[in-house]
């Protein structure tokens, strides 16, 4: 069993706590015809069961096959590696970052319920921010350097050997690696920071590797191009249009590189004189034309090509990254670190405890993880620690700054602590429940019915001259007045269920794909066992933590596991999800949805406009532009509806940077923020307040909690129409659906150009025959 990546020379498997994972494993039947069913479950280190969160069911996943005698199949599973494990009293396991875990897959025989395969898989867990670094190649062994750099393992005489900071686990996968231990879909990539393309063609992905590879890059992955080594099978690939040099020639290194490189990049070594860069032979180099939105990395030109895609980056250089000019070379991990990896640059600490840190007012943060990745799905990552304004009575911080300082969980993980996720259930637990009727509602109704039943239908046989028939055609009306009254107030007599379900969809320009991370909450007047699954593989779907306070809602204190379907043509997700009588149950899912196209946006600076063109199939309503302008001020833009294939243009004036709120927002009661009041003093939402599924608070928070950076421009509104794939049964006589939407326009300008490190970890002496 494979949780992927993973490659062949790994030892062991390292899995990242509140991401998803695909697993793999290859079967073979060797005595007989077996009909088989797969079981996957997290398992802590006394062997007991995970569960999702503290308190809650494990999830087991599963899926059905079939083997004939002598085939081997390969078999895949998503599973979700849960935040944290738990001791034997249930509670949070505070030395998680040692605790080990274990994959455990079972094979039953689907007749008999016999096992006929158990094992486990022992793994390890990364910290929050540790990421996995992957290389493509035809010959990993050529470029295994990555695993020697000092930027990978800070070297350090303070701390301990596992205490040392290691911001990246590397896999090196070779060509016959790359179809079954790389990931075919994105949510199984947020554990990957980078993908490093040496001479290995991204033409050998799959067509869902590739979506995924794309995806992944748009929602900030980073992707480093071995210059001459890799322009080969980037040029033959759908990735070439991606990469910042197009055109390419080769030509020869020259003195005048080997200058640049020294003029900037030599660092002194402590004790030692410089050593500067020399090429032992004659070096390869690439020329040709920057790609529109590319630009060369600082002193780096003509070396080090970068261009920002969506929220992601990718790099480029024209060098060959692995040859051993570059790799002897004792300054080149800082300029891996600083200029290709985009960090901020390390100092040491004085002798004699040497330790590497970060230099100035970014010291102690060595362990943030947002040095590591660019990757962000806001629906999880926008909790407290990256908001704007997080108390009403905290002073706006910089929104400029790189990123805040106390970030602290994984970035991309499944996030119980997400803004979005505590609004959006706070705004569940409101709206969920049977909505009864108002009393007007019901006395227009019956007076409305007993019009029909007595005088109306006395008067239509009298003109008739059957009055008999009245008789006749009064229990038919009164049948379909039962039906009208049903349907009016949507109630099923004796048995009901509502569902509710808060949307947020997310996407990037020139982007044909977005993610679309909904909140459900199942009520139900009697108990019922819930199905939520989506059709093939195509979304990710598990019970959501409820409130502590939880009435109306159902706290979930059983440990019986919770089976969750995983299948490559029938469907996946929870095949059991209980809710008990008259309370609620909550749902998470997020699935990757075809917008249909991309949408555009194109600035024009002299004339402070924007210009916006919706190119997906997807009506956006109510649409606000907010954008951070070089100056660091805050603009705002009112682009309104905006049905598919229509385009407009948008005048910037200023907004306030704490309020953040458009003022046409207000005039949609959907919309509407919760301490707008009436005329009269009242709250405007009263009584009505969720006869319809609100946006208010959910809207309010996203645009005023946002961490929009210097020159990032983004877009909010909300959707009517329904994207979701994802299906429930039973069916509810109460359905709301609202789906707010998030637009990135254009991404927060890349800090200014990299400098490279303080200085280099002094070269290691033997003492008494060690070293």
């Amino acid at each position: 069993m494979r949780a992927i990546p993973y490659a062949r020379e790994t030892v062991g498997m390292f899995l990242k706590p509140g991401h998803w994972y695909q697993a793999n494993q290859k079967l073979t039947a060797n005595e007989a015809d077996e009909a088989l069913a797969a079981s996957l479950m997290i398992y802590d280190r006394d062997r007991k069961p995970v569960p999702i969160y503290p308190g809650y069911a494990p999830i087991d996943f599963q899926r059905k096959l079939s083997l004939a005698r002598g085939q081997s199949k390969n078999i895949r599973l998503m599973f979700f590696q849960p935040d944290v494990p738990v001791n034997n009293e249930g509670e949070v396991d505070t030395t998680s970052t040692s605790t080990p875990s274990y994959l455990g897959i079972a094979y039953i025989e689907r007749r008999s319920g016999v096992p006929v395969y158990l094992e486990e898989f022992p793994s390890r867990l990364l910290d929050g921010y540790q990421y996995n670094l992957i290389t493509l190649s035809a010959d990993p062994a050529r470029y295994m350097f990555w695993r020697g750099l000092p930027c990978m393992f800070w070297p350090s005489n303070a701390r301990l050997t596992n205490e040392r900071f290691a911001p990246h686990k590397v896999y090196d996968l070779d060509e016959d690696e790359i179809a079954g231990q790389f990931p075919s879909r994105f949510f199984a990539m947020t554990s990957i920071s980078h993908i490093v393309i040496n001479d290995a063609s991204p033409s050998l992905l799959s067509r869902e590797q590739q979506d995924a590879l794309l995806d992944w890059l748009y929602f900030g992955g980073t992707v480093v191009i071995n210059g001459p080594d890799a322009v080969g099978g980037i040029d033959g690939s759908f990735f070439k249009e991606f990469a910042p040099i197009q055109n390419t020639a080769t030509t020869a290194w020259t003195d005048d590189d080997s200058s640049k490189l020294n003029s900037k990049w030599t660092i002194r070594r402590a004790g030692d004189s410089l050593v500067p860069f020399q090429a032992d032979r004659t070096l390869s180099k690439l020329t040709g034309d920057l790609a529109e939105s590319s630009s060369w990395i600082g002193s780096l030109e003509g070396l080090v090509a970068e261009r920002l895609v969506g929220q992601g980056r990718v790099v480029m250089t024209t060098f060959p990254m692995s040859d051993s000019s570059f790799v002897r070379w004792p300054s080149y991990d800082s300029l891996i670190h600083n200029a290709i990896l985009r960090k901020p640059p390390r100092t040491l600490s004085p002798a004699p405890d040497i330790d590497t840190l970060y230099a100035g007012s970014l010291q102690g943060t060595e362990m943030n993880p947002l040095h590591s990745t660019r990757l962000r799905i806001w629906a999880r990552d926008l909790d407290i620690s990256m908001m704007t304004n997080p108390k009403p009575d905290t002073p706006v911080k910089d929104q400029s700054a790189r990123f805040p300082a106390s970030k602290k969980t994984s970035l991309g993980a499944w996030n119980p602590d997400s803004e979005i996720v505590l609004a959006a259930r706070s705004g569940l637990q409101e709206a969920s429940g049977i909505t009864v009727p108002r009393l007007e509602t019901v006395i227009k109704l019956l007076v409305g019915y007993l019009i029909v039943l007595v005088p109306l239908n006395w008067l239509v046989f009298r003109l008739v001259g059957r009055v008999e028939l009245a008789w006749v055609a009064a229990p038919i009306i009164s049948i379909i007045g039962a039906f009208v009254v049903a349907r009016s107030v949507q109630l099923d007599v004796g048995f009901s269920r509502s569902q509710q379900t808060y949307g947020i969809l997310e996407a990037h320009a020139q982007h044909p794909r977005g993610i679309l991370s909904s909140y459900t909450a199942l009520y139900t007047s009697l108990s019922t066992q819930y199905k939520a699954q989506y059709e093939e593989d195509i979304g990710i779907v598990t019970p959501m933590l409820p409130p502590k306070t939880d009435a109306p809602f159902s706290r979930r204190t059983v440990t019986a596991k919770v089976p969750y379907t995983y299948a490559d043509s029938e469907a996946s997700g929870l095949q059991n999800h209980s809710v008990l009588s008259n309370t609620t149950g909550l749902l998470q899912a997020e699935e990757m949805v075809d917008l249909g196209g991309g949408f555009q946006a194109s600035f024009n600076d002299q004339e402070n406009t924007i210009s916006w063109s919706n190119g997906t199939q997807i009506p956006l309503l109510d649409l606000a532009v907010l954008q951070l302008n070089q100056q660091g001020e805050l603009q705002i833009g009112w682009i309104g509806d905006l049905a598919t294939g229509e385009s407009t243009e948008v005048q910037w004036f200023d907004g306030d940077k704490i309020e953040r709120w458009h003022p046409n927002w207000d005039k949609n009661p959907i919309l509407k923020r919760p301490d707008v009041l009436r005329a009269d003093g009242t709250k405007w939402h009263g009584d009505e307040a969720f006869d319809d599924l609100y946006l208010g608070s959910l809207l309010e928070l996203v645009a005023s909690q946002y961490p929009l950076g210097r020159g990032e421009c983004i877009a909010i509104g909300w959707t009517d129409q329904d994207k979701s794939r994802l299906a429930i049964a039973p069916s509810t006589t109460q359905t709301k659906k609202r789906t707010l939407v998030l637009l990135h326009a254009k991404a927060s300008e890349l800090p200014p150009a990299p400098t490279p490190d303080a200085g280099i970890f002094p070269r290691i002496e033997e003492n008494d025959g060690a070293p």
